[in-house]
């Protein structure tokens, strides 16, 4: 048989009471309570239970009792008749240590002693004794006499070390606030867009302790998402104001952050299917004097509690800096793009004017000449004559879809393409039947070119015109002083293989004139949203057919549809090809 129970009170509760307030964390207070409640009981089987106010449960932290794996299980509502009917009983009795807490039973497990740890009627914790003293090793003594000193010096030492804890806990997050804005801040030199928003969503996180969180930029009068850290944009836009209105639209509309404590009891919301896993969330709008650019979205903490109002003024610091920051990211972006497209211009252009014939091929019994002026923007017209012998000359005129270097190498292909072709001295229709296979397996399916392919045929006197989506040729007949839309069925090239082109033969005569030209023509736009239109054209041809030269018909369009747009820009490429008979 072990000591007395006097020898044992006044020995080991002194030393065993010290040992508490020495303990320098919770687990150290926990090893402390176990050899004290062995060195009185000769036992040591207890379970603390801590309160979750978030989760409204009592939920074990430490056990000598369960398997670690089965601690989980025993938790306890705080709302629960036979919980709140023992804390009633405490409050009444103001006594720390209870012999009969069978009386609010049953329990789930055995309970032999039961220590309700509070503070000023704040609840701290609750401590359960499984198993009681053990006789065969221990004199009997009055347990509860002797364990309510234990008890109350244990709670005093846990209140101190829960106190330290919270006192280091804010330290260390104060430190980490600092710590991400400095970051935050050392990124306003940042040039590298997607770099820069991925560690502002980041450093966000780290900054309020939050689960997840997205960043939406402003593009095109939309918000869409741009960094994604486990939650994406339709989690986000699925909370709406009662009108329908999405928050983070109200968010950057109206420059105001909000703060979302608990989402589903929020009455100012609607709150989609997909946004049920919010139950708190932080968004701030980011903005700078000169422009709006998005949206950050913070959700949930680490710890489960709500976001507070220091959270969402601690991220408005950061956003803040981080608006210049992306500003200042964007503009670089902007310079860079614009950099990029001078010099993709500068190459397309370069290759538009290499494509162009350096000059008008002379052909005996007519008067050529061409023109093409671009548009501040290189599209896709280009022009050209394949030379056939003495007696036939090739005349094309093309149109390309889209801008820059896609269009003018798609040019370069269809010419050198069509030039193969042609000088096999095939008809036109068949010359495009070839070209347009060829250019169907190499351009992409949103690419396609209309292009007038013409053979002046002088022994013949005629003219030999396929027409593949193209506008319409127009021949000026002098005998007739008329003028002849050639309009044509076909279909552009590059789009669909295996088509069969048709071929319009018409004859001419001296003084005769076939004109072909591109929808910059027709096109042209003046101040008031105007267009030429092909009609203006036909009765200018009218007015100058006659002229002796071709070069002086193609002066006179050019000077017409100049004064006809005066100041306005012009979008697309404007080229002329005309084929003059003389003799």
């Amino acid at each position: 048989m072990q000591s007395t129970f006097t020898t044992f009170q006044t020995g080991r509760l002194l030393y065993g009471t010290s040992d508490f307030h020495s303990a320098r964390s919770l687990g150290q207070l926990y090893d402390h309570l176990e050899q004290v409640l062995y060195d009185f009981l000769g036992r040591s089987s207890f379970t603390l239970f801590f309160p979750s106010k978030l989760e409204q449960r009592l939920k074990p932290v430490h056990s000598t009792y369960f398997p670690e794996d089965e601690i989980a299980r025993w938790t306890f509502e705080l709302d629960n008749p036979q919980i709140k009917s023992l804390i009633d009983a405490y409050n009444e009795t103001q006594i720390l240590l209870m012999d009969t807490p069978q009386e609010f039973g049953p329990w789930p497990f055995p309970v032999e002693y039961c220590a309700l740890l509070s503070e000023e009627q704040t609840l701290l914790g609750l401590l359960v004794v499984h198993e009681g003293l053990d006789e065969t090793i221990c004199e009997a003594f009055p347990v509860v006499e002797v364990l309510e000193p234990v008890i109350k010096h244990f709670t005093q030492a846990l209140m101190r070390l829960k106190s330290m804890e919270e006192i280091e806990k804010s330290l260390d997050e104060t430190n980490a606030r600092l710590l991400a804005i400095n970051e935050i801040g050392e990124l306003l030199g940042h040039l590298h867009l997607d770099t820069l928003l991925s560690k502002i969503v980041s450093l966000s996180l780290q900054l309020i302790r939050a689960e997840v969180a997205n960043l939406m930029i402003l593009q095109s009068d939309h918000l869409r998402s741009r960094v994604e850290m486990g939650l994406n944009d339709e989690v986000v836009r699925g909370i709406t104001w009662k009108d329908g209105a999405t928050m983070v639209d109200w968010v950057l509309q109206n420059h105001r952050p909000i703060l979302i404590e608990d989402l589903s009891r929020d009455p100012r919301f609607e709150v989609d299917s997909s946004s049920h896993a919010i139950q708190s969330i932080v968004s701030i709008p980011l903005f700078t004097t000169s422009k709006d650019l998005g949206v950050l979205n913070v959700v949930n903490t680490r710890g489960g509690a709500s976001f507070s109002s220091d959270n969402m003024a601690t991220l408005q610091t950061a956003a803040g800096l981080a608006s210049t920051a992306i500003e200042n990211a964007l503009l670089h972006r902007e310079a860079i793009e614009r950099e990029v497209f001078r010099e993709q211009l500068r190459i397309a252009r370069q290759i538009w004017e290499n494509i162009l014939p350096r000059s008008v091929p002379t052909f005996a019994g007519a008067s050529i000449s061409a023109r093409s002026v671009p548009a501040s923007v290189v599209g896709g017209d280009f022009y050209d004559f394949i030379p056939l012998g003495d007696d036939q000359l090739g005349l094309v005129i093309a149109d390309v879809s889209g801008k820059g270097i896609p269009a003018a190498m798609i040019m370069n292909m269809a010419k050198t393409i069509l030039h193969v072709e042609a000088l096999r001295g095939d008809k036109p229709n068949r010359v495009l039947d070839t070209v347009n296979d060829l250019l169907v397996e190499s351009t992409k399916m949103d690419s396609f070119v209309t292009l007038t392919y013409a053979v002046a045929d002088r022994a013949n006197r005629r003219i030999l015109i396929t027409n593949a989506g193209h506008n319409p040729c127009l021949l000026y007949r002098k005998a007739t002083d008329s003028i002849e839309e050639l309009t044509s069925e076909n279909m552009p090239l590059a789009i669909l293989p295996h088509q069969t082109f048709l071929t319009q033969e018409v004859q001419v005569e001296p003084g005769d004139l076939l004109f072909l030209y591109t929808d910059g023509v027709t096109e042209a736009m003046n101040r008031q949203g105007e267009m030429y239109e092909i009609q203006r054209l036909q009765r200018l041809l009218y007015d100058c057919g006659h002229l002796p030269s071709a070069e002086s018909i193609v002066e006179k369009v050019f000077l017409q549809v100049n004064d006809f747009v005066g100041d306005a820009p012009q979008h697309d490429d404007t080229t002329v090809v005309v084929f003059k008979v003389t003799e």
